[in-house]
Formats: structure tokens, C-alpha cells, sequence
């Protein structure tokens, strides 16, 4: 069964990041980028015109390291919701050597990763340090 990995959100939607794992251990991936929020905004004419934009599905990867560009080069930006145990680590190390991320939104990410407090101040301290 396919389980989410992580999931951001933005004002008109979000993003997310799931995975599947295999029985030999390994996992593959898809992402779904949902615009579909904007809706409520646009009249019939341009919600006819838009609806295939405002929600796509990856293809299947099994490389993390192309995971990023699934969800986009800026998902970090984006206010996280869900971060998957087993990927903690693996989020962390892609969100937090970002320059361009907010000391807020990365104590958001840090809260996500390391539910634990002690665990969660520690890492931030590594980065401010």
C-alpha cells in the first residue's frame, strides 16, 4: 500500500511525496502536485481550461535521489504537514542545507522530522551553529 512520505502545503494546494515499499525492502516513489483549491476562485471558462493543470501524478521513480525533482525545487518553501518516520533523516538532510529557508519554516520542518524536543533543538542548533 502506497504511504506518504511527505506532504507540503501552499495556498492553493500542495504536494506530496509517496512510497511504496517492496518486499525486498527497497522503496519507489510518485508524487501528486493538487492546485485544485484555485478552483473555488475561477469561474467555469477558466476551470474548464485548467482542470488537467491543477492535478498531476508522477511516473514511478526507485532513485531518491531524483525524489527532489519530483516535488519541485522549492518544496522546502512550502509549510510542512507530514514527514514519514523511516524518511526523517533522508527530509532533513534535503531541507536543511537549503539557504534559502526561513528560520520558522525550517523549525517547522525540524518539528515534523524529530517529534521529540531535545531532538529536534539539537539539530537546529547544528545548523546555527
Amino acid at each position: 500500500m502506497w504511504e506518504v512520505i511527505v506532504k507540503v502545503a501552499g495556498e492553493g494546494g500542495g504536494n506530496c511525496l509517496y512510497g511504496l515499499k517492496l518486499l525486498n525492502g527497497s522503496w519507489v516513489y510518485s508524487a501528486s502536485r493538487d492546485e485544485r483549491i484555485l478552483a473555488e476562485v475561477l469561474d467555469e471558462v477558466e476551470w474548464a481550461g485548467l482542470m488537467d493543470s491543477l492535478y498531476s501524478r508522477s511516473n514511478i521513480i526507485r532513485d531518491w535521489n531524483h525524489v527532489a525533482t519530483l516535488l519541485g525545487r522549492s518544496f522546502f518553501l512550502l509549510s510542512p504537514r507530514v514527514v514519514h518516520s523511516e524518511f526523517n533523516e533522508k527530509i532533513w538532510a534535503m531541507v536543511s542545507v537549503n539557504n534559502e529557508i526561513s528560520y520558522h519554516r525550517l523549525r517547522s520542518w525540524a518539528e515534523l522530522c524529530f517529534p521529540e524536543k531535545d531532538e529536534m533543538e539539537r539539530r537546529l542548533l547544528q545548523i546555527n551553529n
